[in-house]
């Protein structure tokens, strides 16, 4: 009788979201040996998604902090989406680091009033050993409620036009049972803080002061297996939330 092969099970993935406040608490340094201690302690980063990042920005260490950070963490690809430009051509915006290429980077700016511009970022990775890339969305949505239910909109619109395991990672500048929480999670997208802590409160901002959960890592077609809120990290005003998601079976 033949034997029968037994597939090994994917390597999971593991994402981190993080608002930087483009180094301003604290040098890129800081920030990388942070996301090294990370690393010790949970693994390595696959993907990490970075706000207000900086690229020779008029704020915090005048250089390209992405691609500083993925160099850091020995990273293979970053890419910047700038929403900001200052007076001697630096930018502000958001980022994204990965182990693996960055795929198809797409950004497209997100509606505005009266608020500073916000982007969104996409990009295609493939986790290595997985079957199926995984399209990533990258975004800082903003201050002001009805700019940041527009944005929303959009977001969720962008969601829905792809097939396939997708993930939202980013601050969101919104409250779990908002109007804007609530239109990502009509595209299709799952909330796992609930899943994994139940009620606790899980607030991401600020770290002087955690009064909100702001910071999310939404997905679609991924199981959840873990998820943290790192509190331990103390170099932005932000604490970042980690994660492992693993490719749901069709």
């Amino acid at each position: 009788m033949p034997t029968m092969k037994t597939l090994s099970p994917l390597p999971p993935l593991s994402a981190l979201t993080f608002n930087i406040k483009v180094g301003v608490d604290s040098h890129p340094k800081d920030l990388a040996r942070d996301l090294l201690a990370i690393e010790r302690q949970r693994g390595p980063l696959d993907l990490i998604s970075l706000q207000e990042v900086g690229r020779c920005w008029q704020m915090g260490a005048p250089i390209h902090q992405a691609r500083y950070l993925a160099s850091a963490l020995r990273q293979q690809s970053a890419h910047f989406a700038p929403a900001l430009t200052d007076s001697l051509g630096g930018n502000f915006g958001v980022a994204l680091t990965a182990r693996a290429p960055l795929m198809e980077p797409t950004q497209w700016l997100l509606p505005r009033d009266l608020d500073e511009q916000r982007t969104l970022l996409r990009c295609q990775v493939t986790p290595e050993g997985w079957p199926k890339s995984v399209t990533v969305f990258i975004t800082h949505l903003s201050v002001k409620q009805a700019e940041r239910e527009a944005q929303a909109s959009v977001i969720a619109q962008k969601v829905k036009e792809h097939t396939g395991p997708v993930i939202v990672l980013g601050d969101l500048n919104d409250h779990p049972d908002s109007l804007s929480l609530t239109t990502l999670k009509k595209a299709g997208l799952t909330d796992h803080w609930p899943e994994r802590h139940g009620d606790a409160l899980g607030y991401s901002f600020s770290v002087k002061d955690p009064n909100r959960r702001i910071d999310y890592l939404l997905t679609r077609g991924l199981r959840c297996t873990a998820l943290e809120l790192l509190t331990w990290v103390k170099s932005s005003d932000h604490f970042p939330l980690w994660g492992r998601f693993e490719l749901e079976e069709e």
